[in-house]
């Protein structure tokens, strides 16, 4: 097929094939008189600024420039000053593991977290990480294996990478013998919502105010809480909140133990739900997981389930069912307080509010 008087083939640019020039996307040309729409970087635009650039743009010595990046002595506050202000013109980034070769420190801080770490885990680890990023310190999450000892793996990640802080999770942020291995090695730690009967490291939440708004929120209906059996501490805590709450309006719940929360155990509990008759009842669930299995017995059915609160969220339920009103933790605030506390010395802040939303 002849090609088009416009276009021509640029000899050279092509591969050879059998003898002759293949016409590749880069052999054909564009019409004459057209741009390039491809554009192009210099190697010094591709290339991310090194500590030679900083140092050269300040005007000093490449170690009086790591000396002040590291605030070590022996730097004169002009020359610290203008190393900052070559770092913010160039958008240096230090590398964190290069910095603790130069120094006894590593600047990183490892979040552990456990398989049945809840979904939130997730959202607080984006903004533990753009709040390391502001503070000069690179995230590592290491995942400790579920039913074995998570001690044996955070000591190991101890040795590797040396942290300045530990961020805890579920059952690792209330294990005796991970605490008590962390003081030992005087590592700063902060936990997660985790048990208050421990205050040390504690970033908690204010769960008996979370329980007075499922009170307001139920309102004058009966309350039925659907309560699992693997909540430990934090169900007991939740159930003798809920109670206090709803006597302080007049109110009494019911109170339904489910087993171990998952989907089955939801579908089985929503099916049985749904052959009774409980009136104007608003059910409460611990778990996003339960919250579906419950929502899947009205599947194919005509009548709409019944009002649920669950005090779990997850992106999961917000989409698939945002009818369901959740529990929505500050997650942002308790990642920016658990890593002030860690790295600045910030006080730890008071128990924090969880909202109850509906919608995506």
């Amino acid at each position: 097929m002849p090609r088009p008087p416009s276009w021509k083939v640029r000899r050279g640019c092509g591969r050879r094939v059998f003898g002759r020039e293949s016409l590749t996307s880069q052999s054909i040309c564009r019409p004459q008189g057209v741009p390039d729409p491809t554009p192009t970087w210099s190697n010094a635009e591709l290339r991310r600024p090194t500590i030679k650039d900083v140092a050269a743009h300040a005007g000093v010595s490449v170690m009086v420039a790591s000396r002040a990046l590291n605030n070590q002595p022996y730097v004169s506050a002009e020359a610290a000053k203008r190393v900052k202000e070559a770092v913010v013109a160039l958008g240096f980034q230090q590398n964190a593991f290069a910095r603790g070769l130069s120094s006894d420190r590593s600047f990183i801080v490892v979040m552990v977290i456990v398989p049945e770490t809840p979904d939130a885990s997730g959202e607080f680890q984006r903004h533990a990480l753009l709040r390391c990023r502001e503070l000069g310190y690179h995230l590592i999450v290491e995942r400790a294996p579920g039913g074995a000892a998570p001690t044996p793996l955070i000591e190991g990640v101890l040795d590797r990478v040396r942290p300045e802080a530990v961020i805890l999770w579920n059952r690792t942020a209330d294990d005796p013998e991970v605490l008590a291995m962390l003081e030992r090695r005087q590592v700063p730690y902060a936990r997660i919502d985790a048990d208050p009967a421990n205050p040390a490291g504690l970033i908690a939440v204010d769960h008996q105010g979370l329980m007075v708004e499922v009170a307001k929120t139920a309102g004058h209906d009966a309350l039925v809480f659907a309560q699992s059996d693997s909540q430990g501490w934090l169900g007991r805590l939740r159930g003798q909140a809920l109670g206090a709450a709803m006597a302080s309006v007049g109110l009494s719940f019911t109170l339904e133990a489910v087993g171990d929360g998952g989907f089955d155990t939801g579908r089985a509990y929503g099916e049985a739900v749904r052959r009774t008759d409980y009136g104007q009842t608003v059910f409460l669930c611990e778990s996003a997981t339960f919250a579906h299995g419950f929502l899947s017995a009205w599947e194919g059915e005509e009548e709409a389930p019944p009002p649920l609160i669950c005090l779990e969220d997850t992106s999961s339920l917000r989409l698939l069912a945002p009818g369901v009103t959740r529990g929505v933790a500050p997650l942002a605030a308790m990642a920016r307080a658990a890593l002030d506390m860690l790295l600045t010395r910030s006080p730890a802040p008071p128990p924090m509010t969880v909202n109850l939303r509906k919608g995506v």
